[in-house]
């Protein structure tokens, strides 16, 4: 089972607290429940995740220009593997933009 948890839910919920709740799920159930801190868009955000024990972070730079997203996925990458050896790491590519509508539409990506 997968939990994941947006930048906002995480400041909404609290990072400790997130994890606290994961792990009276996993005590009390028995069965692997990954925690996931979803389109995670600054280092400090993603190393706070990771301190807190997440499992998983999408670090989620596609806003920026390809180089410069790919570049700093990296870096973000080896420092986050630094707090926690096994934890997962996905980069972003492509923008879709941002938030939680249904959109009728998919984006015109070719002005991005």
């Amino acid at each position: 089972m997968l939990v994941g948890a947006s930048e906002g839910e995480r400041e909404f919920i609290g990072v400790r607290q997130l994890v606290a709740l994961v792990q009276s799920l996993r005590d009390e159930w028995g069965c692997p429940i990954f925690l996931n801190a979803d389109h995670t868009h600054s280092l400090a955000k993603a190393v706070e995740a990771a301190k807190a024990g997440f499992d998983a972070i999408v670090f989620d730079l596609s806003a920026l220009p390809f180089e410069q997203n790919v570049r700093q996925t990296k870096e973000a990458v080896e420092t986050l593997k630094t707090i926690n050896p096994a934890i997962l790491v996905e980069g972003e590519i492509g923008d879709i933009g941002t938030g939680s509508v249904i959109r009728e539409e998919a984006p015109d990506l070719s002005k991005v």
